[in-house]
């Protein structure tokens, strides 16, 4: 079973061009590349998620990351952008899909990790809003 992790972020003022952009641009920074997209539905991935030779070898890395604790940084990642841009603002549901055979060490360590990119995706979005009203 893959380990996933919701979050929400809004930003007041994003037209559907921008908020798409803010995604993109962001979450590639982080390494995440773009796997596909439709009109309101973006897909990234990074570290190969989706792959056979990464599904494979997920429960080898499984056993290393027990014993030398790799980061989530490292663990084949697929997160999924639903944008939904309302009158007065944009709004992102962001679901994060961990590969098969990789687990928490401690229980809410991933869903914290999560909660922290998109608190820093939510001050990009932010400070890039407040750069465009001038």
């Amino acid at each position: 079973m893959a380990l996933t992790a919701k979050q929400q972020v809004k930003i007041p003022g994003a037209d559907k061009t921008q908020a798409t952009a803010l995604a993109i641009e962001f979450w590639t920074s982080k390494g995440f590349i773009v796997h596909g997209s439709s009109y309101n539905c973006i897909v990234l991935r990074r570290n190969g998620y989706g792959s056979i030779g990464k599904l494979f070898g997920s429960f080898f890395d499984r056993l290393v990351s027990e014993e030398k604790g790799i980061s989530f940084d490292q663990i084949p990642t697929e997160l999924t952008v639903l944008c939904q841009v309302l009158p007065k603002e944009a709004k992102w549901d962001l679901s994060f899909n961990l590969a098969v055979g990789y687990e928490e060490n401690n229980p809410g360590d991933f869903s914290s990790l999560v909660g922290s990119w998109c608190n820093e995706f939510a001050d990009f979005c932010r400070q890039w809003m407040s750069n465009t009203d001038r």
